[in-house]
């Protein structure tokens, strides 16, 4: 699935196992203070930013991407990481 543009998610979400989620330009996902968890089990791609409020699990097949230096993933709340991380890091506030 390709996000071009900005985007909003109200609840969760999971990239399965053989998806990938490509986004150019942003994203946010939940409200402030969740408690829900959304999954990385398949390929993130982030060119731009993604800012989750939440949590966040990146199984061990799981794997994001930063497409360059400007790309930032923001998790406020936990994160759990048995995947892999290329081309940057992930922020976590809590």
């Amino acid at each position: 699935m390709n996000l071009v543009g900005s985007g909003v998610i109200g609840g969760t979400f999971t990239v399965n196992g053989n998806g990938i989620f490509s986004i150019i330009g942003s994203l946010s996902q939940g409200s402030v203070g969740s408690k829900a968890t959304s999954f990385i089990n398949g390929k993130m791609i982030i060119d731009g930013e993604v800012v989750v409020y939440g949590n966040l699990t990146i199984s061990g097949s799981g794997k994001v991407e930063f497409a360059n230096n400007k790309s930032k993933l923001i998790v406020y709340g936990s994160l759990t990481n048995w995947g892999s991380v290329s081309n940057g890091t992930i922020t976590q506030v809590k």
